[in-house]
Formats: C-alpha cells, structure tokens, sequence
C-alpha cells in the first residue's frame, strides 16, 4: 500500500500473513502439523516519506523512516521435542529441538538525502534502535544445540551517486 498523503508526504505499508504447516513428512511422521521451516508467521512494513524542493535549483531534500516486522520463525522442522539421533547410541543424551526459532522482531531505519538531476547524497541509518536478535539459525543438535548467527547491529553510511548522461 502506497498513498500520498500530500505534494510532500507519501505513506506506505504491507503486511504477508503465512499459516504454513507441514501435511506430510515421511522421514520425520512426528513433525506432521509443526510450522513451515524458515517461513515467518508474518512479515511486514510501514513507512513514510518527505520530499521537498530546495528553491528553484532543482535540488530535492528527502527524508524516510520505516520500520520493517517478522513474526515468529522456526529454522526445522521438528519443534519443542527432544528426539533420539545419532550420538545418542553413544550415551551422549538426545536432540533438544526446543530453541529452534526466532522471537519476532522490528527494526527502524532512517534516511536523508539530498538529490538532483544529475547526482544524490544520501546519509542512512539501519537498525536505529540497535535491536538484537537471530538471523538464523543452523541446526545442529548432534553437537548440542546450534550455531546461530546474529543480526547486523546498528549501522549507518553514505551513499553519493553521479549519472555522467540522461
């Protein structure tokens, strides 16, 4: 969804709904009903956007914020069990299953700019809040759980662009 609130302001917003599960796993029978695998219960965004011109230059300022949703995801598909794997021949315990997923989360991020016909400068921020939490998650329960790999924290940078023809 996109609406320009005036000449100045441009709203925007989307949302994805996914109530995946798994009909049929003939390796894993006990896996049947748990949530698709790396498939969010939700996402999405929202946002807007100011944009003037600076006199009669040409030159445009610009400015945006938005914030962007992610339910809560599971990275395999055997959820909150503790099942019987290769090590536990050996007397090493059981596949703990149970910390396979991501909490949801949000992250806002932020733009300034300034832009003409023939070059832009833009100054950005991600993750403003510096929000901590999972990326991913590889499962590995044979060696006691899994790695995990964390979110980029707070970051921020310049992007400066020139178009040499029209």
């Amino acid at each position: 969804l996109r609406w320009r609130a005036t000449d100045h302001v441009a709203l925007f917003g989307g949302i994805g709904l996914t109530d995946g599960k798994i009909d049929k796993y003939s390796g894993r029978p006990y896996t049947n009903g748990n949530k698709l695998p790396y498939s969010p219960d939700y996402t999405g965004n929202a946002g807007a956007e100011f944009t003037a011109s600076m006199g009669g230059s040409g030159l445009k300022f610009v400015a945006r914020v938005d914030a962007t949703f992610v339910g809560k995801t599971w990275f395999h598909p055997v959820q909150n069990d503790t099942v019987p794997n290769l090590p536990t021949a050996f007397g090493f315990g059981q596949g703990n299953y149970g910390k396979m997923s991501r909490d949801p989360y949000e992250v806002i991020n932020g733009r300034l700019g300034l832009r003409s016909d023939k070059w832009s400068a833009t100054l950005w921020g991600r993750n403003l809040a510096d929000k901590k939490y999972l990326q991913e998650i590889i499962v590995a329960p044979e060696f006691g759980g899994s790695f995990i790999h964390d979110s980029p924290r707070r970051s921020y940078g310049l992007d400066v662009s020139y178009r040499f023809a029209n």
